[in-house]
């Protein structure tokens, strides 16, 4: 992935999580801006999710 898109995916991950924790009234956004890089990285390059394709789910695993 190029190094300018990751960095502003990253960038917008944080501006959101630190609209998320000034809207929920909490104290420190530290955490979620932290680990911006973390998710983003983790998300794009090791994660693949398809939600066409459910392994074993059922309606009682949610209940």
């Amino acid at each position: 992935m190029d190094k300018s898109i990751t960095l502003r995916s990253a960038d917008n991950i944080r501006i959101l999580s630190a609209a998320m924790v000034e809207k929920a009234a909490s104290r420190s956004p530290g955490g979620a801006m932290g680990g911006a890089d973390f998710i983003n990285i983790l998300y794009t390059e090791f994660l693949r999710f398809d939600p066409m394709i459910v392994h074993g789910l059922s309606e009682t695993d949610f209940s």
